[in-house]
């Protein structure tokens, strides 16, 4: 139903602009479309609260089992994991993604790793500068890639202010968020495990 406000014996709808508008004067068409708005969108709401409450439970039952089972072997649960059942029909994978940044070090690394740069440019490795100049490159939000970043220290590379921003790039770093996810698949008529469509636009 649309905000209203009563002034008197009349009733008032309140407006997106936040006009107030006596009801009167409002169409039967604009009537029926606040209905239709406000019916489908409590009906989504409502929708989102049943996913909310219900993958809380899943998430309850899930670790619980996953605790029980690092508990037999003397260890606390940590990290993914796939459940299938006796039949193979049903599987539900448990993912957890480390959401992750660097912190102001970082730029100490770069000034370090220019330094090298302009040593190494007297010489021939300029596709390494190349992978260098690449790692370091943010996109449109301005944010680096941290996994192109985290592949510079795999490089044997025998140069000791190298090694130092090395050193510094895995220090840096840090964990912001994990984010959750669980996955589901089904057997379908053809015997392959399928993923279970749960987001709303694709059903």
């Amino acid at each position: 139903m649309a905000i209203t406000v009563k002034r008197g014996k009349h009733v008032h709808w309140i407006d997106a602009e936040g006009l107030v508008v006596p009801l009167k004067h409002i169409s039967e068409k604009d009537r029926r479309r606040d209905e239709v708005a406000e019916k489908v969108v409590n009906m989504a709401i409502d929708l989102q609260e049943d996913i909310i409450k219900r993958k809380a439970e899943m998430r309850e039952i899930l670790y619980s089992y996953l605790e029980e089972v690092a508990e037999s072997y003397g260890e606390e649960w940590q990290g993914n994991a796939v459940i299938t059942s006796f039949s193979g029909d049903k599987q539900v994978q448990v993912r957890q993604h480390k959401l992750q940044e660097f912190d102001e070090t970082l730029q100490v690394a770069k000034t370090k790793i220019d330094k090298c740069i302009v040593e190494w440019s007297k010489g021939s490795k300029t596709e390494l500068i190349a992978l260098v100049n690449q790692a370091f490159r943010v996109d449109k939000k301005g944010n680096l890639d941290v996994r192109a970043l985290l592949k510079l220290p795999s490089l044997e590379i025998d140069d000791p202010t190298w090694k130092e921003a090395m050193d510094i790039i895995l220090k840096a770093v840090q964990v912001r968020d994990t984010k959750e996810y669980f996955n589901f698949k089904v057997r379908d008529e053809n015997g392959q495990l399928k993923p279970l469509t749960l987001q709303f636009s694709q059903l």
